[in-house]
């Protein structure tokens, strides 16, 4: 049976006199910040290097020794891997860039996956011709439960060639409500 997650905000009844609506909608908006506000949980993390680039994919935690930006609560991002600090909705955010690599004569493919517990969500690929910058990004809701272990990986082909390309990875995670 699936889990849902429960909102931590319930609507007051609404008035009966319109004249009161603008109060009873201010008192409404304060008590959904609130709900929404407990329990916050943040991560960012970003990292710029060197992504090895092969004819077939090998994957790369590009985070390993990244610090994050934001951890709340702190201690959660160790070696490129994010321990959910509470149960909960989540909105996870995968973005990668990856330099030209090549004369613009092959095909060149740009990947990012996100790993659960060690199990692979579907990844994202885009490709394109060599000479132009490639860009992937994933917006990925999902239920979580405290102690799961969340990893970014990516990964670069190219048709022909292997050799490094320069790359920006950007890793996000916010707590969108409780469970």
């Amino acid at each position: 049976m699936p889990r849902r997650v429960q909102p931590p905000y319930w609507p007051g009844p609404i008035p009966d006199d319109p004249a009161s609506m603008p109060a009873y909608l201010g008192f409404e908006l304060r008590r959904i910040q609130e709900a929404f506000s407990q329990d916050p949980v943040s991560l960012r993390a970003h990292d710029a290097g060197v992504l090895a680039v092969g004819t077939t994919a090998v994957w790369h935690n590009p985070f390993e020794t990244t610090a994050p930006e934001w951890d709340v609560p702190g201690g959660t991002f160790d070696g490129g891997i994010w321990t959910v600090p509470q149960n909960g909705l989540y909105t996870l955010y995968l973005d990668l860039t990856v330099e030209p690599f090549g004369a613009g004569n092959k095909t060149y493919y740009a990947s990012i996956r996100l790993l659960v517990d060690g199990v692979e969500e579907p990844h994202a690929v885009q490709g394109g011709a060599d000479d132009v910058p490639l860009s992937v990004f994933r917006a990925i809701p999902q239920v979580l439960q405290a102690g799961h272990k969340i990893e970014m990986e990516i990964s670069a082909v190219h048709e022909q060639f292997t050799g490094t390309a320069p790359f920006l990875a950007w890793f996000a995670a916010v707590k969108l409500s409780a469970q």
